[in-house]
């Protein structure tokens, strides 16, 4: 197999392991790095590498965000509860969540739901 085929085929791979990934998240799964390179078929080691070269962003960091934006649009487009929402996007508690979303957007959960858009 030439160097070409093997380039499209990593970027195929990557782009269904995007699309699992963004199908757990909505389903509420725990994601880790470890899991996905279980059902990727490829080491971890081998995944991160593959994963940062095609999309620029670690395999890690790509889950938290993806994670961070879904809790991003449950609390701007539904009602349901913090603790509800951190349970359904992979966090353990709505602690965690909490941290996690203060850390990365500089707003708490509530904070975010109620600001004003305009």
């Amino acid at each position: 197999m030439n160097r070409d085929m093997a380039n499209h085929i990593s970027e195929i791979t990557i782009e269904k392991i995007i699309e699992r990934i963004e199908a757990e998240i909505e389903r509420g799964s725990r994601l880790s790095v470890r899991e996905v390179a279980l059902w990727s078929g490829y080491s971890h080691r081998h995944l991160q590498r593959l994963f940062l070269m095609y999309t620029g962003i670690p395999l890690g960091e790509y889950i938290r965000r993806r994670r961070l934006n879904r809790v991003a649009l449950l609390l701007r487009l539904s009602q349901r509860s913090f603790q509800d929402i951190a349970l359904s996007t992979g966090f353990d508690s709505q602690q965690s969540m909490n941290r996690d979303f203060k850390k990365n957007t500089g707003l708490t959960p509530k904070q975010y739901r109620y600001r004003k858009l305009f």
